[in-house]
């Protein structure tokens, strides 16, 4: 009797195991679940704020922005801007930051997806529009003078850059140095002179 309640113990138990590794679905499930988990974590995000403001210690010398380059912390903040966007839209927001500062977080961004940069460029309008940033701070946004990015203007082309720059072009607190640029922007007139001017 015993051994007839073991086996068929066993025998339950191995085909509700069988059930289990029968499902394909369910294991390539957790594969990726486990897979993103490891994606997730494979990198440590740092404090945003504070790093950005020890850059801007670091950089009180510096004679071009190019020269962020140099600064470790910075490249870090750079090389992994997409984890970084949510911290950057708050600090561009944040009254307590300088324009030198929010600079800096806009250079941190260029190694972002289109996408992610339109978002941080709206951002920049709206702030514009409520006297929250400066017009230096929106044009640095459209486009900055530093790395060899130029995801805006690189990217005129695109329906959504296009529609953002559309839209800070016909906006009335837009000055009109700000609406050339952008005019040469959607033209591909400035694409075509940064090209020129790098030799492509």
């Amino acid at each position: 009797m015993i051994w007839k309640s073991l086996w068929l113990s066993m025998f339950t138990c191995g085909y509700i195991h069988l059930i289990a590794c029968s499902n394909p679905a369910q294991n390539i499930k957790k594969k990726i679940i486990d897979n993103k988990i490891m994606l997730d974590t494979n990198y440590q995000k740092i404090g945003y704020d504070t790093t950005i403001l020890l850059i801007d210690k670091k950089c009180e010398t510096c004679e071009t922005w190019d020269a962020l380059f140099a600064i470790k912390e910075f490249i870090d903040l750079y090389e992994h801007s997409s984890f970084y966007i949510a911290d950057a839209l708050l600090f561009i927001s944040n009254d307590r930051y300088n324009d030198k500062q929010k600079k800096i977080c806009i250079c941190s961004m260029q190694k972002t997806t289109l996408d992610d940069y339109i978002n941080i460029l709206r951002k920049c309008q709206i702030l514009y529009d409520s006297d929250a940033i400066s017009e230096d701070v929106l044009e640095w946004a459209v486009s900055p003078n530093f790395s060899n990015r130029y995801l805006i203007v690189r990217n005129f082309k695109e329906e959504k850059v296009r529609k953002i720059l559309n839209q800070i072009h016909e906006d009335q607190k837009t000055p009109p140095q700000l609406k050339e640029k952008i005019e040469d922007i959607l033209s591909g007139a400035l694409w075509e002179n940064i090209k020129a001017s790098e030799g492509n």
